[in-house]
C-alpha cells in the first residue's frame, strides 16, 4: 500500500525489500539431549533456495547504495546477504559448532505456528521468497550494492553464527 501510495503521487524511489533475517534462524536449531548434535526442524523442504540477510553485516550496504544518488525510476532493491538451503545451515551449523546437525523437515499438518507465519514460510518455500526472477533481481542488487558503495562481500551463515555468538 504504501509503495502504491508513493508511486500513484509521482514521486520516485526505490524500496528496499529485506529477504529472511539470519537472525529467525537460531531458534529452530536445537541441541540432542546429550549436548553431542544438533538438529534444525524447519517446514523447508532440504534444498529450498532461501534468500537471507545478515541484517547487521548487510542491511546497511543496500540501504547505503540507495541513497547514493536519486532513483531515476521505481526499483527493487532485493537485500539479501546471499541463497541457503536448510543443509547449508547445518554444514554451516556442523564447521562452526564442531557438531553433527541433521536437517528434519516439518510436515505441514504438524506445524504449530499462526496463520501468518506459516503463509510467509510457504511463500518462501514455494515461490522464492521474493517471487520469479528472484535469483536475478538478488544479483543484480549485489552488483549494485558493490558499484555504489564499493563493497566486495557478503554475510555467510557461518559468519552470522560467530558474530551472533550462537
Amino acid at each position: 500500500m504504501v509503495e502504491e501510495y508513493i508511486l500513484g503521487v509521482g514521486q520516485p524511489a526505490t524500496f528496499v525489500m529485506p529477504a529472511y533475517f539470519m537472525s529467525n534462524v537460531p531458534g529452530s536449531i536445537k541441541p540432542s539431549a546429550d549436548g553431542n548434535s544438533y538438529t534444525l526442524s524447519w517446514l523447508f523442504h532440504p534444498d529450498t533456495q532461501i534468500p537471507m540477510l545478515d541484517v547487521p553485516r548487510d542491511f546497511g550496504k543496500f540501504v547505503a547504495s540507495t541513497l547514493s544518488g536519486p532513483p531515476a525510476k521505481p526499483e527493487h532493491i532485493l537485500a539479501a546477504s546471499g541463497w541457503f538451503t536448510p543443509l547449508d545451515v547445518c554444514k554451516a551449523v556442523e564447521v562452526y559448532m564442531g557438531k553433527k546437525c541433521e536437517f528434519e523437515e516439518v510436515p505441514l499438518e504438524d506445524f504449530g505456528g499462526s496463520k501468518e507465519l506459516l503463509d510467509n514460510l510457504l511463500m518462501i518455500r514455494e515461490y522464492e521468497y521474493y517471487g520469479p526472477g528472484a535469483k536475478e533481481g538478488v544479483e543484480r542488487s549485489q552488483c549494485a550494492v558493490r558499484e555504489q558503495g564499493g563493497w566486495e562481500d557478503f554475510g555467510t551463515f557461518e559468519g552470522f553464527l560467530r558474530e551472533s555468538g550462537f
